[in-house]
């Protein structure tokens, strides 16, 4: 049985990371903090997916997303600034890059994290002016400078928008339950 869990940090988390899956700590379990990305009263989440930052991470590379059942922030009732404390189960815990997207995962059927929320922080975008950088900010808040909306005229709630910076075009997509999903898209502000 394990002892006492160690701690992890997310950089060594992502070091881990393979398409196949690293199980990150087979002999113990393994406990990081961080702060809570996604927006679920907003309506700014996806099922299954948990985005969590270190706390008051601007650097590249500072946050990984937990995935699956059990770490719904919606049905764990989390929020958006929420610091949580993660424990990863010793030999269930898996670091997986999937797709690009640095992954903390587990067997559906298996307890492979605890989720213990522990205080609250405030959440301030890291602000980038290229959108090449969004892959390295991935998992975090981000606010991409100097950019419009391609489209006019359609509501937010619509799935994917078009936006462009820098002369480059990127893609958001938002949720039909988003705070916002109502609003006309004015290109012109």
């Amino acid at each position: 049985a394990p002892g006492e869990a160690e701690v992890i940090t997310i950089a060594e988390i992502i070091s881990m990371m393979s398409s196949e899956g690293t199980v990150i700590d087979a002999s113990a379990d393994r406990y990081f903090e961080a702060v809570v990305q996604c927006d679920v009263e907003g309506g700014n989440y996806t099922n299954g997916n948990l985005p969590v930052a270190i706390e008051n991470a601007t650097a590249e590379k500072s946050a990984v997303t937990l995935y699956g059942s059990q770490v719904d922030p919606n049905t764990l009732g989390l929020a958006k600034g929420d610091k949580i404390k993660i424990t990863l189960k010793a030999g269930l815990a898996k670091a997986q890059l999937y797709g690009g997207l640095y992954e903390v995962t587990g067997g559906k059927d298996e307890t492979w994290c605890a989720i213990e929320k522990i205080g609250t922080s405030t959440v301030t975008p890291v602000v980038i002016s290229d959108t090449d950088q969004l892959i390295n900010y991935q998992g975090m808040t981000v606010t991409v400078n100097n950019s419009q909306p391609k489209e006019n005229g359609r509501k937010w709630g619509d799935g994917t928008h078009t936006f462009i910076s820098g002369g480059k075009e990127f893609t958001v997509y938002a949720k039909n339950t988003c705070a916002f999903a109502e609003t006309v898209i004015d290109n012109t502000k």
